[in-house]
């Protein structure tokens, strides 16, 4: 009788651990569930915002000029994709959170700058790769590497160059990102974004794609905006 009651107890003791375990692991996967849908619900929205408002029918990329159109999806997802200016890779150094897909998941500082239409652009994507997260710079030789696209990579030093025209528009990018969520920019770096952006001042597509973020995002770039905005920005 006492070894069938020491069975029964053992038995009980056994499946309450399993049960346990269990609900753990499924507590686990239910978190890194919930933890991935965050880490896309965020960027998927912004995207959504980038294709259907900013650019609502058509448009041209940042470093290549080239025409694009939103009214078929398909056909643009082939060609066109979204360019973070400011690298994410540098977001996530900063914020010392991990990897991308780590400070997808664990960061909501990392979501809600990844989101930031800012900082956002049209790129062809073989120039986003070509790009990868090189710094801007000053390229000497100016061997053209795609076609008419007035776009240079120096692999050896991670240095992108892109077309003079577009320049002010990239350093209002980054200025904004440093300034607006105390990022790091190396101070070669913050002195050439700051001489771009004083020879060249927002034009009208630039204000205009500014005007449409602020309204839909609720952020405003004063780079733009309130141009020309001085501040002091961290830096190394």
């Amino acid at each position: 009788m006492k070894r069938k009651k020491y069975l029964l107890v053992i038995a009980t003791v056994l499946l309450s651990v399993g049960l346990t375990y269990q609900q753990n692991i499924s507590d686990k996967g239910s978190t890194l569930k919930n933890d991935k849908q965050k880490s896309s619900d965020e960027y998927r929205s912004a995207l959504k915002i980038l294709w259907t408002k900013v650019y609502a029918d058509q448009g041209k990329t940042l470093y290549c000029d080239a025409p694009f159109s939103t009214k078929d999806y398909k056909a643009r997802k082939k060609q066109v994709n979204a360019e973070h200016v400011f690298p994410m890779s540098w977001v996530s150094k900063d914020l010392k959170c991990g990897t991308r897909k780590q400070c997808q998941r664990q960061s909501a500082a990392f979501r809600h700058i990844e989101s930031d239409l800012h900082n956002i652009y049209p790129a062809l994507i073989y120039i986003n790769k070509a790009r990868s997260s090189y710094r801007f710079g000053d390229i000497a030789g100016e061997k053209r590497q795609f076609g008419t696209c007035d776009f240079e990579i120096d692999k050896k030093h991670h240095v992108a160059e892109p077309t003079p025209k577009i320049r002010g528009e990239i350093a209002r990018s980054m200025l904004y990102m440093a300034y607006q969520y105390q990022l790091t920019l190396y101070r070669k770096t913050a002195v050439l974004m700051q001489q771009w952006d004083k020879q060249n001042p927002p034009g009208q597509e630039e204000k205009r794609r500014a005007k449409i973020i602020q309204r839909e995002q609720g952020r405003e770039n004063p780079f733009i905006t309130r141009y020309p905005f001085n501040t002091t920005l961290p830096h190394h």
